[in-house]
């Protein structure tokens, strides 16, 4: 009996094309956060919401994640620890001409969600009051939670800062981000 070899190889083809396309649409790593990534994340947000109220620029700014923080030295044209003094600076001089009347992120409404790669990232609500010379301003927003080398960092979700973000986590690429909302606080 002899077989023609377009009819033996057909099924088999078919089979791996549609293999191939299912691997492009479903994430290959797709995963839930582990127990112990989720008590990080809560020990993260708690030091992060420690150090907003009391104005710890120095743990503030070793929030952002080290691959990121790289790009925007290098983008800036400076080194690492020249940036690190820069933004601190800038936190605290930023910070002295406002009162953080209210900081707060709700971990337990947060979005859980996951990149192309099938990596885990939440999008944590944020809101912050912030009063200025007798005013106040609210900002409600999102606090992205990001695991990069298996520690949680949080940044804000900033028009300004995401198309850096998704420079360094091309996973993160076709993910939209709120910008949020500022309004003016009557009390």
């Amino acid at each position: 009996m002899r077989f023609a070899a377009s009819s033996f190889y057909r099924p088999r083809l078919w089979l791996a094309g549609a293999a191939l396309a299912l691997s492009l649409v479903v994430p290959a790593f797709a995963r839930d956060i582990t127990p112990d990534e989720s008590q990080a994340l809560s020990a993260a947000v708690d030091s992060f919401n420690t150090a907003m109220t009391g104005n710890d620029f120095g743990t503030l700014a070793q929030t952002i994640p080290p691959k990121l923080f790289s790009a925007m030295a290098a983008q800036n044209n400076l080194d690492e620890a020249t940036l690190r003094q820069a933004l601190t600076a800038q936190m605290q001089e930023t910070l002295s001409q406002v009162k953080i009347a209210k900081f707060s992120m709700d971990l337990d409404a947060a979005e859980h969600k996951e990149g192309a790669d099938g990596e885990p990232f939440v999008l944590i609500p944020t809101v912050t009051v912030i009063e200025m010379n007798g005013s106040k301003v609210e900002t409600d927003s999102k606090t992205l939670g990001l695991l990069d080398g298996g520690k949680w960092y949080l940044l804000r979700v900033d028009p300004s800062q995401v198309v850096l973000i998704k420079q360094v986590y091309p996973a993160l690429a076709d993910v939209t981000f709120d910008p949020g909302t500022t309004k003016a606080v009557n009390e």
